[in-house]
């Protein structure tokens, strides 16, 4: 706990909650954002929800993390991240709702770009192929749904949201490589 949810005198403090996908958040947000101390209750298995279903792992730590940690504290921001589905939404909402008195802003955070293969996979695939098609027709069309639905209905309930999906894809064209020529997803 005092690596992960050390609460700063000095910083302003935003905690990151959710699954595996939110952890894979950590490092890049913690990178760019240096002047706030992001704190990481992640864990794979389950979801950051208040109907809490999963993995035992997970679970016993999204419920210290409700009953617990969060009531205690005063936190900048709250950000929710998980492999979300289109089941969710309502759970989302009221947990989003939930946690308002805990911070000046709660956010949820959409859903990762996903393929039907491992994207460094696809990538080489492309190049052999001579096929730049290739990584964008394995992209799974349901997580743009899932990320549009949570968009338009998240937005009528005034709870804030991120699009990983936009700023990965705009104009429906994703970038899959850093400016170093890495793949952006595992």
């Amino acid at each position: 706990q005092a690596g992960c949810l050390g609460l700063s005198d000095t910083k302003e403090n935003w905690l990151l909650i959710g699954d595996s996908q939110a952890a894979d958040l950590w490092a890049g947000l913690s990178e760019v954002n240096p002047e706030i101390n992001l704190m990481q209750g992640t864990a794979s298995g389950c979801k950051p929800l208040l109907d809490l279903e999963g993995e035992r792992r997970c679970t016993d730590l999204m419920r210290f993390l409700f009953a617990d940690f969060i009531p205690k504290h005063r936190f900048e921001v709250i950000l929710l991240s998980a492999r979300w589905g289109s089941g969710n939404i309502a759970e989302v909402r009221k947990t989003a709702n939930a946690l308002r008195p805990y911070a000046k802003r709660v956010i949820v955070v959409g859903p990762h770009v996903e393929y039907k293969l491992d994207l460094p996979w696809l990538l080489a695939a492309s190049m052999l192929k001579d096929d730049p098609s290739v990584v964008d027709r394995a992209r799974l069309a349901m997580q743009e749904q899932t990320d549009t639905l949570y968009a338009v209905q998240l937005g009528r309930d005034g709870i804030r949201y991120v699009s990983l999906y936009a700023a990965l894809c705009p104009d429906g064209k994703c970038q899959v490589i850093d400016e170093d020529g890495l793949p952006l997803a595992f």
